[in-house]
C-alpha cells in the first residue's frame, strides 16, 4: 500500500554542472504530473513525464527541476547586415534634411535594437539527459520510499478501524436474534392492548409476526457487510494501486450499515451502528490518501 502523499529530492554536482530535481505528490482522483524546469531542458519534459508515469499511479504529481551549466557561455554577435542598414538610412536622413546638425558615432549604434545581439551556445540534449536521468531516477526512488513509508502507517490504522468495526458486526450478528423477539413480544403486547375487550385472533397475529419479522430481518445485510469487511481486510494486503476499489467498497460498506440501522429498533443495535459508522467514517478519510 502507498500513500498518494511523499516527497522525494536528489541533486548532484559534477564538472562545474549542477542539478536539483524535487518532487512532490498530494492526492488526486487521478494522475496528473506537471513539470516546472529551465527552457533550456523543455525538449526533454516527455522523457521526464515517461520515467515519472512508471513509478505513480495516482496522485497530483510536481516535479521542479533545477539546472545550471557554468561552462556554457554565450556569445555578444553583431548583425552587420542590420547594422549597415542603419547607416545608409541615417545618412540619407542627414542629406534629405540639411536643417539638421548632427554626427553619428559608435555608441549610437549601441541602441538600436537587435544590432549587437546574445547568441545562445546550446547544449546537446542527450547529454543533459544522461547527466539528468540519474538524478531523476534517485528523486523518484526517496519519493517511492516516502510513499511507502506513509503508506505502511495509513494501513495500520485502516486495520485498527477495521478490527473494531469486525468486532462491533460480531456483536450485532449475536444481538439480531433477540432483537427480533423483542419485537415480537412488543407487537403482541400492543396487539393485545388494542384488543383488551375482543379476543386476539391468533391467525392474524402470526401473520402480523411474520410480516414484522420479515422487515426487520437483517441477515442478509449481515452477511453482505461481513463479506465487504473481509473483502477491505484482503485489499489492504494487495499490492499496486487499490485506492479506487477501497473507496467503492467503503460506499457498499456504509449502505449496509445504514440499511441495518434503519431496520431494527434494538437499543444496543443502534449503538453498534453508530459506532461503526464512526469507525469507517474514520477507514474512509485515510482511503482517500492512498494511491
Amino acid at each position: 500500500m502507498k500513500s498518494m502523499t511523499g516527497f522525494g529530492r536528489a541533486e548532484k554536482e559534477e564538472d562545474n554542472r549542477n542539478c536539483s530535481i524535487e518532487i512532490k505528490t498530494v492526492n488526486n482522483r487521478y494522475k496528473d504530473i506537471n513539470v516546472r524546469m529551465p527552457p533550456v531542458l523543455n525538449a526533454l519534459d516527455l522523457k521526464i513525464r515517461n520515467l515519472i508515469n512508471g513509478k505513480i499511479d495516482r496522485g497530483k504529481v510536481d516535479i521542479f527541476v533545477n539546472y545550471k551549466n557554468l561552462n556554457q557561455s554565450n556569445e555578444l554577435v553583431v548583425n552587420e547586415n542590420l547594422a549597415k542598414s542603419y547607416s545608409q538610412a541615417l545618412d540619407e536622413l542627414l542629406n534629405y534634411n540639411t536643417l539638421i546638425e548632427a554626427s553619428i558615432d559608435l555608441a549610437d549604434f549601441g541602441n538600436f535594437p537587435d544590432i549587437i545581439m546574445i547568441k545562445e551556445n546550446r547544449e546537446d540534449t542527450d547529454d543533459i539527459w544522461g547527466f539528468l536521468e540519474p538524478i531523476l531516477k534517485e528523486a523518484i526512488t526517496n519519493l517511492v520510499k516516502s510513499r511507502e513509508i506513509e503508506g505502511a502507517n495509513l494501513k495500520n490504522d485502516i486495520k485498527n478501524h477495521l478490527i473494531i468495526t469486525q468486532n462491533l458486526l460480531e456483536e450485532i450478528k449475536e444481538l439480531a436474534p433477540e432483537s427480533i423477539k423483542e419485537s415480537q413480544k412488543k407487537l403482541k403486547e400492543r396487539l393485545e392492548l388494542s384488543t383488551a375487550e375482543v379476543e386476539l385472533d391468533e391467525s392474524r397475529f402470526l401473520t402480523e409476526v411474520a410480516v414484522l419479522a420479515d422487515k426487520l430481518a437483517i441477515d442478509e445485510e449481515i452477511t453482505r457487510l461481513d463479506s465487504h469487511l473481509n473483502q477491505l481486510d484482503e485489499l489492504i494486503e494487495k499490492e499496486g494501486s487499490i485506492g479506487r476499489k477501497m473507496d467503492f467498497l467503503i460506499q457498499e460498506v456504509n449502505r449496509e450499515i445504514n440499511t441495518i440501522g434503519s431496520k431494527t429498533d434494538n437499543f444496543e443495535i443502534k449503538t453498534d451502528v453508530v459506532d461503526m459508522k464512526a469507525e469507517v467514517e474514520k477507514i474512509r478519510e485515510q482511503v482517500q490518501n492512498i494511491e
